[in-house]
């Protein structure tokens, strides 16, 4: 009987201005080794169903950041890194979005996209092997980040994780 007065209570509650229930996008994140077919295609989906399909344009996180930087690294970088190097684009491309596709629904904010999406940088740099690679591919990779963007709060606190990450072994 109590199951039953909930539901009708929870359907008495219902109208056509309720808003419908978040979902997950219908965004397909990359797999590991999928960067160089796929670049920022993710991004671009996500930043598509964000606000009504209104996105958070060239400014937001999808656009702005992932994209942008899952194009560069597949097409620009990805070719003159070492074997490891390209290992670590791939493998860091693929955590992004698939932590991304975990939390994000169709009611995330922008500006809840943007934080929590550089909160999961530092875990899958470590986690694909940041700390290993040769400084001539962390030197590649740091130069291919906008001098602008090295500026940003949430990079520079990303970057203190990350080297902090690297001397606790």
């Amino acid at each position: 009987m109590r199951r039953w007065s909930l539901c009708l209570a929870v359907l008495a509650g219902c109208s056509a201005d309720t808003p419908a229930p978040l979902q997950p996008l219908d965004c397909v994140p990359a797999q590991p080794g999928e960067l160089l077919q796929r670049g920022g295609a993710y991004y671009r989906c996500v930043d598509a169903q964000l606000i009504d399909g209104v996105g958070c344009g060239p400014e937001g996180y999808p656009l702005g950041y992932g994209a942008k930087y899952a194009d560069r690294f597949a097409l620009e970088i990805h070719p003159v890194l070492s074997e490891a190097g390209q290992r670590f684009l791939e493998d860091t491309g693929a955590c992004l979005q698939q932590r991304m596709a975990a939390w994000i629904t169709s009611g995330s904010s922008c500006g809840e996209v943007w934080t929590q999406a550089f909160e999961d940088h530092p875990g899958c740099y470590l986690d694909s092997g940041f700390c290993a690679l040769e400084l001539g591919d962390t030197l590649i990779i740091s130069a291919a980040v906008d001098p602008e963007d090295h500026q940003l709060p949430e990079q520079q606190a990303q970057l203190e994780v990350i080297a902090a990450g690297c001397l606790d072994p």
